[in-house]
Order: C-alpha cells, then structure tokens, then sequence
C-alpha cells in the first residue's frame, strides 16, 4: 500500500534568496534626549536551508532614513548593516509556513546634521517572525516582522512584506 507524504513535510532544503520591503521604527533614550523615527526600509538575504525546520541565512538591511527632533533640531539617522541569523520552520500545510529567526547585525549609523555622534552602537540582537505562503514549488511570499535589540536603550523594528525564492 502506497502512503502518500504528509502534504506539510515537503523538502525545502536548499540554497534560497529572500528580500521585502516595508517599514522601520527606530527608537534610541539616553539621560538627556529620544529618538523615535519610522521610514520607509528593505532587506535582502541569501539562506541555506539544512532540513524541514532549520537553515542560516546572512543578509543587509537599510532602515531608510528615520527623522525627529533632537534639541529642536530635525534629525535624521540612516541606520543599514549586516546580519547573521537561523531560521526555525514549522510547516503548517503544502504552502504554508510559519517561522522564528534569531541572530546577530552589526549596523551603522550616519546621523544628520552633526555625523555620528555615538547614539547608537554597533551591533544587536535581532529576533523575528513570520509567514510564508507557496505560490509554486519554489516561490513564496513572506510576511515579516523583526526586533532589534541593541546596547543601553536602542531598538528598531522592521515589518517587510516580499518573498522567498529557492533554488
């Protein structure tokens, strides 16, 4: 008697390529001053997928260009950087996925007018989760949100809406 495969443990494995768009909240809180700016933001990354649940990706952001007022001056920070993370996959039916990512990015911060001032670090903790839904065998789209967390009060979030391709 044949036993067809349950129609959630369909092998993904393999090299992918992912990018999304959408949108950035960036928030730094020292002793004197906070930030809050949203923008327009992109990421795009490159991931190995080992098995059903697990792979490791390496990818860049760019938060775009959030702006507040600093000391009644507009401020503008452009916040892009690198990261390194493992997804975790739990297939819930043929086309549909859901997922959990933690890593690492190392980012950096161009801050207007006055330049790099020290606000922001130079790396954090990124965790994450989301949705994938197959449109064919190798195409899905993603659903996306990401929390980064960095040195003494700095943190950005990222919702991206794009896709998954594999290879």
């Amino acid at each position: 008697i044949a036993h067809a495969p349950d129609a959630s443990a369909q092998d993904r494995s393999g090299f992918a390529v992912n990018a999304g768009l959408g949108s950035s909240n960036v928030r730094d809180k020292d002793a004197i001053e906070s930030f809050q700016g949203s923008a327009f933001a992109w990421q795009l990354g490159v991931e190995y997928r080992f098995n059903q649940v697990f792979a490791l990706g390496f990818g860049t952001f760019n938060f775009g260009k959030p702006t507040d007022t600093l000391g009644g001056v507009e401020t503008e920070f452009d916040v892009r950087g690198l990261e390194l993370l493992a997804r975790f996959y739990v297939p819930l039916t043929e086309r549909t996925e859901l997922f959990g990512l933690v890593g690492n990015a190392n980012y950096y911060v161009d801050i207007e007018p006055g330049g790099n001032n020290g606000l922001f670090g130079e790396e954090a903790w990124e965790y994450g989760a989301g949705v994938d839904y197959y449109t064919s065998e190798n195409l899905a789209w993603r659903l996306e949100g990401r929390y980064y967390d960095g040195p003494r009060a700095e943190s950005a979030n990222l919702v991206t809406l794009g896709f998954s391709y594999r290879f």
